[in-house]
């Protein structure tokens, strides 16, 4: 039961493979008169129409464009079935679908690629100028603290003698006043 059920719907595939062919095939005429009016009105010679307006819809009408005619490769494969015969027999077709969307959807890509690139260079160029700018402003901070210590100097050393001094007072007091400091009621 499940072979018949199987074979059924391969049938049922095929039916709508072929009904697909057939309305493929009927429509490339129609599809070539439309590519035809897109090269006419989006040549770079002249300019019969501004398509920059129109540009989703116009890439919308190209993709549509390039699927029938992909379509169309695909029946063609589903007949030979051979890589040298269809390279042989449909190259022309292979030439107008793939290279060209391909190589443009490539170059885009780079192009985005690149541009992205740049950005992330101008950051990381302007991050190494903040950090740079930091290092310098640390530096002038560095500076003015090397020089602060530098005149301070005196009078950290004055500081430093003033304590020394304090602690030979204090000593020669209480070697000067020893006996009255052992009497003292503060002991």
């Amino acid at each position: 039961m499940a072979k018949s059920k199987k074979s059924w719907v391969n049938l049922k595939n095929r039916k709508y493979k072929t009904d697909l062919e057939k309305f493929v095939n009927k429509a490339i005429p129609y599809v070539l008169i439309v590519l035809a009016g897109l090269i006419i009105l989006d040549n770079p010679f002249w300019s019969l129409v501004d398509l920059e307006n129109y540009e989703p819809y116009v890439s919308i009408l190209d993709y549509i464009v390039v699927a029938f005619f992909v379509v169309d490769l695909y029946f063609k494969w589903e007949k030979t079935r051979n890589v040298g015969k269809f390279v042989r027999l449909y190259w022309i077709e292979l030439l107008a679908v793939f290279p060209i969307y391909l190589v443009s959807r490539a170059f885009i890509l780079t192009s985005e690629l690149f541009k992205t690139g740049e950005e992330v260079q101008k950051i990381l160029h302007e991050t190494v100028l903040i950090r740079e700018a930091s290092l310098l402003e640390e530096g002038k901070i560095l500076t003015r603290a090397d020089r602060l210590a530098v005149e301070a100097r005196p009078l950290l050393k004055g500081f430093r003698a003033g304590i020394r001094l304090f602690r030979l007072l204090v000593w020669r007091f209480k070697v000067s006043h020893h006996h009255m400091i052992k009497s003292s009621v503060f002991k």
